[in-house]
C-alpha cells in the first residue's frame, strides 16, 4: 500500500482540517470539513500527496482526494496548481467510474471558476457528498440563468 500517497493521511498528520466532529441523527460521529481550517491549511506543502491520491488505484481514495481538492479551492480561491487542474481534467475525461468522472468534472469547474462558488466557500461540509451536491446546485442555477 502506498501510504505516502494518501492525501487524507497527509492532511491528518499536517494539522487535520477534518478534525471537527458532530453527532448525526443516529447518534454516530460524523466528520466535517471546517472551511476556516482549510483557509489556514498549507495546501502547497501537500500538493504531491494530493496528486498521488488522485491517481491512487482505490476509487474511494480518489473520490476523497477530489473532495479535498474542492475544499482547498473553496477555502483558498487563490490556490493555483496546474498539475492538480490537469489531473482533475484527465479524471473528468478518463476516470475509472462514472462517479469519478462526474465528481472530477465538478472539481474542475471549481478550479476554473472559483469566484462562482463564493457562497459555498462560507459553509462547512460533512465528509460525504454534500460538497458535490452544493457545487452541482450552483452550476445548475448558473446554467439555468444563462439560458433564460
Amino acid at each position: 500500500m502506498k501510504t505516502s500517497g494518501l492525501f487524507l493521511a497527509a492532511l491528518l498528520l499536517a494539522g487535520a482540517p477534518l478534525a471537527a466532529l458532530s453527532q448525526d441523527e443516529s447518534g454516530g460521529k460524523k466528520g466535517y470539513a471546517v472551511m476556516a481550517d482549510f483557509r489556514a491549511f498549507d495546501a502547497c506543502r501537500h500538493v504531491n500527496s494530493l496528486l498521488q491520491s488522485l491517481d491512487y488505484d482505490n476509487q474511494g481514495v480518489v473520490e476523497s482526494a477530489i473532495r479535498m481538492a474542492i475544499f482547498v479551492k473553496l477555502a483558498q480561491p487563490e490556490f493555483s496548481c496546474p498539475d492538480v487542474e490537469e489531473t482533475l481534467a484527465r479524471l473528468a475525461r478518463e476516470g475509472a467510474t462514472e462517479t469519478i468522472r462526474l465528481k472530477a468534472s465538478l472539481a474542475a469547474i471549481v478550479y476554473a471558476q472559483p469566484t462562482l462558488f463564493s457562497e459555498e466557500a462560507k459553509w462547512d461540509y460533512a465528509l460525504d457528498d454534500s460538497v458535490f451536491r452544493a457545487v452541482a446546485a450552483r452550476v445548475g442555477v448558473t446554467m439555468a440563468a444563462r439560458f433564460e
